[in-house]
């Protein structure tokens, strides 16, 4: 029996623009992976572009993989290559574009890959923690909320932001906020993200029930 489809909960006044693009990451000979519905996959070996390479597992984004991936981080480093998994829908209808990406990922790490990045939610997943397209969708696995002033003065308003809504087509979200108030602004802020992604329309209205 085939998955059902993932799609945004209501039907699209207006089709959405989306992208979504995940780092497959492995070592040893890039194996062929198949592409499908619009999803491009292709091999790029570390000795074709260190620099490129090398960049994905370095500074702040490795910060995020530290913990994303606790003792799998082992294995980003030592990884000789990636397969670059890229889905884009000019006028989005539905979420096919985004199941279709992690059904390529999915065949990746079948193929041997050991980690990948979600590069537009910036989250680390390994073949036991990616959604898995087979099953329903689950916006907190596509979606972040980040709050950049963790540590930070008290009386000091700092960006509090998603990551990861370009997947459905939509922008970001950010909010300036104390660490006081973070947490109650990062739920707001995640259910108006979780709406968006359904298929909210905020060019139209002047206010939002959350």
């Amino acid at each position: 029996m085939s998955a059902a489809r993932w799609d945004f909960a209501a039907p699209l006044a207006t089709p959405r623009a989306a992208q979504v693009m995940l780092l497959a990451f492995g070592r040893g000979a890039p194996a062929t992976v198949a592409a499908t519905d619009g999803v491009t996959v292709r091999p790029l070996r570390r000795a074709d572009d260190p620099g490129w390479f090398d960049g994905w597992r370095a500074g702040s984004i490795r910060a995020v993989a530290q913990g994303d991936l606790g003792d799998a981080l082992s294995h980003l480093d030592a990884s000789d290559h990636v397969q670059v998994i890229v889905a884009e829908a000019a006028a989005a209808r539905d979420l096919g574009h985004l199941q279709g990406a992690w059904a390529a990922a999915r065949r990746c790490f079948a193929a041997g890959a050991t980690v990948a990045l979600d590069v537009h939610a910036l989250a680390w997943r390994t073949a036991t923690t990616a959604p898995d397209p087979a099953g329903p969708l689950d916006l907190d696995r596509e979606i972040r909320v980040v709050f950049e002033g963790e540590g930070g003065r008290p009386d000091t308003a700092s960006p509090l932001h998603t990551r990861g809504l370009r997947k459905f087509g939509a922008p970001d979200l950010i909010a300036l906020c104390t660490p006081g108030d973070a947490a109650l602004v990062g739920e707001m802020t995640r259910q108006l993200a979780h709406a968006l992604a359904h298929g909210l329309d905020l060019a139209d209205r002047k206010s939002t029930r959350l």
